[in-house]
């Protein structure tokens, strides 16, 4: 986990810093331009992390690899600029907001290229509205909130860099503060004025009530992945959760009957492009393809030697699929026998969607990635104390994952894990693969010596890699 300090106590400048798992703290400062003022932090598409800056000497934009190495960009158009809110685009690029400064009362949005190239956008916006809050969209448009102005608003750019605001009849004097795309597809909206509220936005532009009168004044909203909205309500001090019921689309192509939608499909299962060009998204198919819901940064490769394809919103993926769920997570909702479905949140590392039809909906999620060869080049220092050790335990590649109650496995080269409604991380290291449950229980079965070992939550097992 990354976080950001502002400047004080014996820090002249901002910091940026990383947590481990384990709650070990490293502090960077070093590289980071003089007099930079962080605002915020995100995972760009090229794996590093991005940095704004509320102004100085001049704003920067900062790049900074996972092993901390940064780079500063501070180009002209910022200058005494306020940036904020740096949110990764479904175009691979990095977007934020801006304020004051030479863009006036209206503001900005700016869009920085992985090479550091900024472009700003300001065309559309309307005068006097503070920018507050920016989203990725399902529709794969950034999505921002306006929180005063007079009306204040909710409105997308695309990534052509077209603002729409949405009828301002809509928000008209609910000062909307921040925002936040949920599992089920729709973008929600915090609003402060009078009690505050909550709102659901569709892509289409429908605005409904998720919680009225909320007497809470609700401030920051975020989603926990494939589940629900959890939002800090300044009002009262309190944590609030709206509970979504995550998208499960019922079909496309034909009626949905008892078990699924009818109609012409191709060869992988897939629906022809819809008038807007998007294939629309069907119930999955046990055996066929399940339906994919992406938060963050993820990637799909849907055939072999195929492309790497980002998936920026809800969309059907073959079983069969690689899928980098690095720097974000999905959630896949599979088929099961008699028309039931299952689902299924994963992360932290890339995998191969396998689900046998003789299995009866059971799932494999196959760890992929990473390069075992570094441990076979470490094998001659078995007798150099903590530093083999340290090389025997090195994580070449990991996966996370969070199911209720369905019917999932996950492969590494050492073991198999088949839970039952937990939540558990499957590591592969140089001496073997390490299971570790967080909740609920595993059953872990050794593939080299057909062991079945019992993992309960809190605890972990490794079955020692083949000799």
């Amino acid at each position: 986990m990354w976080f950001i300090e502002q400047p004080g106590g014996t820090y002249k400048n901002g910091v940026v810093g990383r947590v481990t798992p384990a709650g070990a703290i490293t502090e960077m400062s070093t590289g980071l331009v003089a007099g930079l003022q962080p605002t915020g932090i995100t995972t760009g598409a090229d794996g590093n992390l991005w940095v704004t800056d509320s102004g100085g000497p001049g704003t920067t934009i900062v790049r900074l690899t996972p092993g901390g190495a940064a780079t500063d960009f501070t180009p002209a158009s910022l200058n005494g600029l306020q940036a904020s809110d740096p949110v990764a685009g479904a175009d691979g690029n990095v977007w934020f907001l801006l304020a004051g400064g030479s863009v006036g009362n209206t503001g900005a949005i700016g869009r920085v290229t992985t090479g550091g190239t900024v472009t700003l956008f300001s065309a559309g916006l309307t005068n006097n509205g503070h920018l507050s809050g920016l989203a990725s969209g399902p529709d794969g448009n950034l999505w921002f909130a306006q929180s005063d102005g007079g009306a204040g608003g909710v409105g997308f750019i695309t990534p052509a860099g077209a603002i729409t605001e949405l009828p301002h009849a809509a928000f008209g004097g609910t000062q909307p503060v921040d925002l936040v795309t949920a599992a089920d597809g729709a973008v929600y909206v915090t609003e402060a004025a009078g009690h505050g509220a909550v709102v659901r936005v569709t892509s289409d532009g429908t605005v409904t009530p998720a919680v009225a009168n909320s007497a809470g004044t609700p401030g920051a909203i975020t989603a926990q992945p494939g589940g629900d909205v959890w939002i800090a309500e300044t009002g009262h001090n309190n944590i609030g959760r709206l509970v979504i019921t995550p998208l499960l689309p019922t079909g496309a192509g034909g009626p949905t009957g008892a078990t699924g939608t009818t109609g012409s499909t191709g060869g992988d299962g897939s629906a022809p492009a819809g008038p807007n060009g998007v294939a629309p998204v069907q119930r999955p198919v046990l055996g066929v393809r399940a339906v994919a819901q992406p938060h963050g940064l993820i990637f799909v490769r849907r055939e072999p030697k195929g492309p790497l394809v980002k998936l920026s919103t809800a969309a059907n993926i073959p079983i069969g699929s690689v899928v980098v769920a690095r720097t974000g997570t999905v959630r896949l909702v599979l088929a099961l026998p008699a028309g039931k479905t299952q689902a299924v949140s994963v992360g932290r590392g890339t995998f191969v969607l396998r689900q046998p039809k003789a299995l009866h909906g059971m799932t494999d999620l196959v760890l992929a990635g990473g390069n075992l060869s570094a441990c076979r080049r470490g094998a001659t220092i078995a007798r150099v104390g903590h530093r083999a050790k340290a090389k025997r335990s090195r994580v070449i590649r990991s996966l996370w994952a969070k199911d209720h109650h369905g019917k999932f496995q996950t492969f590494g080269n050492n073991s198999v894990a088949t839970v039952r409604g937990t939540e558990w991380v499957t590591e592969e290291r140089c001496d073997g693969t390490l299971t570790k449950v967080l909740e609920g229980v595993v059953s872990v079965r050794d593939r080299h010596t057909g062991r079945t070992v019992t993992v309960t939550a809190g605890h972990s097992f490794l079955a020692k890699r083949g000799r």
